[in-house]
């Protein structure tokens, strides 16, 4: 007679099949090895978790395996051939960078060992499941990162292993698959966010992301101890890619910069070429907050423009029409005519990432009916929708694929707008002028965004940002906004309220409801919702105390219209305050917190063991167990929950009587075994009797643990207590009435946490359904933030209420820069103010004066007025009276543009050319320096010629400035008529200032920036070179050499007369002399 033990190592995690029991289990993963019966064997298990070592003796196992039934079970499959693992070392505290990773990256293009997509061929059918999902999603998602969850980590396989391995700098390793090496590259769960920012932020690459779901099965009927149905519990996965994640269809990512939007645009051709009908349809929305619009264009450069100003971070474009095919000359010039169109200016390689419509999805079949009827769309806005909204269902595929998806991120109505409904601003011009960003620091930090704002909220920050990119040409809207902003700045108090309110209530309502919506929330998005429809009740009760305590008349209607325009949700917040504990909301959330900091301890300590048990498609990954020197909390890790304190459950007791019924019995189960673990104990001897515990153990089920176990103890069992497991000092028996009762706990407990998750699931649908409601009360939160804001920043830097008509009139007194302004106080010094009077008489101003003497902040300073007046703010000036500008235009400072083949005064003029044929009467342009770059006769005659177009046919408001100062005689202007001093408007429709230097007897140079009226004939560009730190003897020989210019005609003779005193012996001496001084 011989026995059989274990000749191969036990793993620590052996869950049994269905209908199989703990033994049959474990033995199908072991070898066995007869051994005479005689022998009693010690057997020493390897090192399973650190330095543990498990002594097992094995007296009872049987001669035959059986089942639970006595029946004998059919003969073990032989076992595969064992392969060498080699255990590799990782080196501790030492993290790899890009560069090294990227430096280290082994050249696998010709290595046969590792197996390639393309070709797999019919080895395929022999690898295993995992495998074959791999393949089968690299198939359906082309030109995609794949990431397949695999327990507690997201991996990536085959060829597009390295690469990954490579960007994110992680650890390239190889598996065995289908008895072929696989590259795979991985990393933990929770640092997925951190790494999809490196993937589709840094790299712009679309990521497709295969979850993993798993799914519990029981086996066996009730009827008796093992055949309990959860004593064997097994589980099962399967996968499937839920989403696609590129730039444009971020949800709720940390690494989104909460404070801008995220917008995904779409841009489609009109088919038609009739007169009066948009030739581009634009459609673009931000999926975090679901802030959608839609926009006909009428030419490419309104298309670019729209484009500048929305910034998305990605583009959808309609095939065939934007990416016209290279030319036949050399590739530069091929490259350049891909993207001679308009559209391309405002989509600058690396800050957009471009993607072309399916044909499918923009074909004329796919898009003929308007999805929104009562918005009257043209047919342009329609394909635009529907092009954008296809694309997103296929990221968005798990959401898609909801049977709820009627409430979901889709259907949405977009809101839309028109070109004439609101300011237009070139691509350049919000560059120039520093709306969205500063020119010279690249960041917001000096740009207008920044010195205007005085908002608390996210969501108004990101519409003050829309609101100062495209402000409103309509009345009604400037009028509404001026009002509101007048009220809220005549009432100190009832404004430091409301903001504070805000400041501490607010959130970010638009991004969590549609985190909601995208079954992507938790319990504290709900919780969100329910603070935020107190916000808007406090909002309106603050408020109408305010109305209470006597309002003045004038601001009275105003503080009325913004309590009225909420939305009653009350019965909404009441649902979720009385279904949610919030108490035990938090202490879950403390949990998750606690454990997550747990696993990053232990990675970044080296200490993740990862253990791959491969059955099926099952691959499990499991920490390392706690050192047996933290005592306790080592056995608490085994131990079922079942003696902690009671269930606890985030739905609170009342509002379910599903769960209430089930909490009732799982308590009176508890009691139950509770009484039955004390009758156990009570058989044994006062000292032992605390060492008995019931447990529910990984790969043994539910049994009677004993701790520190003697051998007097086991008469004192009862008789149809079986033996289960044996190690040195501890013993576990099998016994039926625990059993039953833990499994009905079990079961019990997982019926709690599914009607938990459907009573949440009935909560979210509530919300769902109240989003229009939720969306309305949004805005209007952000529109008060923002309108809140101005008043702030009205009362911190003395702005004034501009009166704002439809007047060609556009009259400042005392105007300031507002981001110059806030640059100089932080210096300590003050800025000077000027004044402004375009009107039909004089609607065009030349502008002459020293360079540094002011003339650019001046045109800029207006323009920077005109868009806070029309945006609905108070400006900075003593008064101000504004005709509505509908088109404001800049053609201030310049850059080449090699890639297009276009030098810096090409680029000038080209700018120009887009201003002399799109500029209107009501337009604002503002124009620095026409002509420079050039021969000076040109410049003067392009310059000249330009003045007059605009004067002439645009009759459009222009402030001009310029060193030409020849263009102020051709233009009629006299320093004196009558013999008095000029007043700089001798010409119909055109007005002469000027800025100056004042004269100091210390040979220093003081600007006086203070406009007058005439022209100034010397720029004063020594003094500039001087404060430069120009060499001594350069600025002297330009002097010397300005002085003979002025004084000689120009012409070859005088000009080799000027050779001949260059190489006269007086003036090298003089240079000389000053370079022995310099170098002294």
């Amino acid at each position: 007679m011989t026995r059989c033990i274990w000749a191969q190592s036990i793993s620590p995690v052996l869950r049994p099949s269905p209908g199989q029991s703990p033994v049959r289990a474990t033995l199908h993963r072991a070898r066995l090895v007869p051994i005479p019966s005689a022998s009693r064997t010690l057997f020493s298990a390897p090192k399973i978790f650190a330095r543990t070592r498990l002594s097992v003796i094995y007296d009872d196992l049987p001669t035959t395996a059986v089942d639970t039934e006595g029946r004998p079970l059919a003969p073990l499959a032989p076992l595969p051939k064992e392969s060498e693992v080699r255990v590799r070392k990782r080196k501790a505290h030492k993290k790899t960078s890009l560069v090294e990773a990227e430096a280290a990256r082994p050249d696998t293009s010709g290595d046969p060992a590792l197996a390639h997509v393309d070709e797999l061929g019919v080895e395929g059918k022999a690898w295993p499941p995992l495998a074959k999902e791999v393949l089968a999603n690299l198939a359906r998602f082309p030109g995609c990162i794949l990431l397949t969850r695999v327990g507690n980590f997201y991996e990536s396989y085959f060829e597009q292993a390295p690469d990954v391995a490579q960007m994110l700098g992680i650890k390239l390793a190889r598996r065995w698959w289908g008895g072929r090496e696989v590259a795979m590259a991985g990393f933990p769960v929770h640092q997925m966010e951190k790494y999809l920012k490196v993937l589709v932020q840094d790299y712009g690459k679309l990521v497709a992301i295969c979850d993993e779901f798993k799914e519990f099965h029981a086996s066996g009927a009730e009827s008796g101890a093992n055949n309990d149905d959860t004593l064997n519990e097994s589980a099962s996965f399967h996968r499937k890619v839920t989403r696609v994640v590129s730039p444009g269809t971020l949800i709720d990512e940390k690494f989104l910069d909460q404070f801008t939007s995220n917008f995904i645009v779409s841009v489609v051709s009109a088919d038609d070429n009739a007169v009066g009908t948009p030739k581009f349809g634009l459609a673009w929305l931000d999926i975090g907050t679901a802030n959608f619009h839609s926009m006909p264009c009428s030419d490419g450069q309104s298309l670019r423009d729209q484009i500048a100003r929305i910034a998305p971070k990605e583009a959808i474009l309609q095939p065939g029409v934007f990416n016209a095919a290279p030319s036949e000359d050399d590739g530069r010039h091929g490259d350049a005519d891909r993207y001679s169109h308009p559209l391309w200016e405002a989509l600058p390689e690396g800050s957009c990432m471009v993607t072309y419509a399916s044909d499918q999805a923009s074909s004329p079949t796919a898009c003929m009916d308007n999805p929104f009827p009562e918005l009257k769309l043209s047919t342009s806005e329609s394909k635009a929708i529907q092009q954008l909204t296809r694309y997103i269902e296929t990221r968005l595929i798990e959401l898609q694929q909801s049977p709820s998806n009627a409430s979901g991120v889709f259907p949405l109505t977009p809101e839309r707008m028109l070109e004439r409904e609101c300011m237009q601003i070139d691509a350049h011009t919000l560059s120039a002028l520093e709306v969205r960003s500063s020119m010279r620091e690249g960041g917001v930090r000096g740009s207008l965004i920044s010195a205007a704002r005085r908002t608390v909220t996210r969501g108004g920050t990101r519409l003050l940002e829309e609101w100062l990119t495209c402000p409103s040409t309509s009345l009604k809207i400037i009028h509404w906004r001026q009002q509101l902003v007048s009220a809220l700045h005549a009432n100190a108090f009832l404004r430091e309220d409301l903001r504070l309110l805000l400041r501490r209530s607010a959130g970010d309502i638009s991004r969590t409801l549609q985190k909601i919506l995208a079954r992507r929330n938790d319990e504290q998005d709900l919780l969100a919702v329910r603070d935020f429809v107190h916000l808007c009740e406090k909002v309106q009760s603050t408020l109408r105390e305010a109305l209470d305590r006597g309002l003045s008349h004038e601001y009275a209607a105003s503080a009325q219209e913004i309590a009225g325009n909420f939305t009653a949700l009350g019965h909404l917040a009441q649902s979720l305050e009385d279904a949610i504990d919030e108490s035990v909301m938090e202490k879950r959330r403390q949990l998750q917190s606690a454990t997550a900091d747990e696993i990053e301890s232990v990675i970044t300590q080296g200490e993740l063991k990862q253990t791959q048990v491969e059955h099926g498609t099952i691959q499990v990954s499991t920490p390392r167990r706690a050192s047996r020197s933290k005592g306790k909390a080592a056995e608490q890790e085994e131990e079922s929950p079942l003696w902690g304190p009671p269930l606890e459950h985030l739905i609170r007791p009342g509002s379910s009587k599903a769960i209430d019924i089930l909490l009732k019995e799982y308590n009176i189960l508890r009691r139950s075994a509770r009484k039955l673990e004390q009758r156990l104990r009570d058989r044994l001897p006062n000292p032992e009797r605390r060492k008995l515990t019931l447990r529910q153990l990984l790969g043994q089920g539910y049994v009677v643990h004993v701790g520190d176990f003697k051998d007097r103890m086991t008469p004192l069992f009862p008789s149809d207590m079986s033996f289960a497991y044996k190690s040195k000092s501890t013993r576990t028996y099998y016994f039926e009435e625990w059993t039953r009762i833990g499994s009905k706990l079990t079961r019990l407990q997982n019926d709690l946490r599914q009607r938990e998750q459907l009573a949440l699931e009935v909560l979210r649908q509530m919300v769902a359904r109240e989003a229009p409601a939720l969306r309305h009360n949004a805005r209007q939160i952000d529109q008060l933030d923002v309108l809140l804001g101005f008043a702030q920043l009205a009362q911190e830097l003395s702005l004034v209420r501009p009166i704002v008509d439809d007047s060609y009139d556009f009259e400042v007194v005392g105007g300031r820069h507002l981001s110059v302004e806030m640059g100089l106080f932080e210096k300590q010094r003050s800025f000077v103010k000027n004044d402004l009077s375009l009107r039909p008489d004089s609607r065009l101003h030349l502008i002459t004066g020293p360079n540094m003497g002011g003339k650019s902040t001046f045109i800029r300073q207006n323009a920077i007025i005109a868009i806070l007046a029309q945006s609905g703010s108070f400006v900075p000036a003593e008064s101000a009276r504004i005709g509505v500008v509908d088109r404001l235009f800049s053609r201030v400072g310049a850059k080449d543009d090699l890639f297009r083949d276009r030098s810096t005064f090409m680029v000038e003029m080209t700018e120009m050319s887009e201003i002399l044929h799109r500029a209107t009467p009501r337009s604002f342009v503002i124009a620095d320096e026409i002509g420079r770059g050039t021969a000076t006769a040109v410049g003067t005659s392009i310059a000249f010629a330009t003045l007059l177009h605009l004067l002439h046919t645009n009759h459009c408001r222009v402030l001009f400035a310029t060193h030409f100062h020849e263009l102020a005689d051709m233009l009629g202007f006299q320093d004196v008529v009558g013999g008095s001093p000029a007043d700089g408007s001798s010409v119909e429709g055109i007005a002469f200032f000027c800025t100056d230097v004042i004269d100091t007897n210390n040979d220093a140079v003081v600007y006086d920036h203070r406009l007058r009226p005439g022209v100034n004939r010397d720029s004063h560009g020594l003094e500039v070179a001087k404060l430069a730190n120009m060499p001594r003897h350069v600025v002297d020989y330009a002097r010397r050499t300005l002085t003979w210019l002025n004084e000689q005609s120009a012409n070859a003779a005088s000009a080799a007369t000027l050779r001949d005193t260059m190489r006269s012996p007086v003036l090298p001496a003089y240079i000389t002399s000053q370079h022995r001084s310099d170098a002294m």
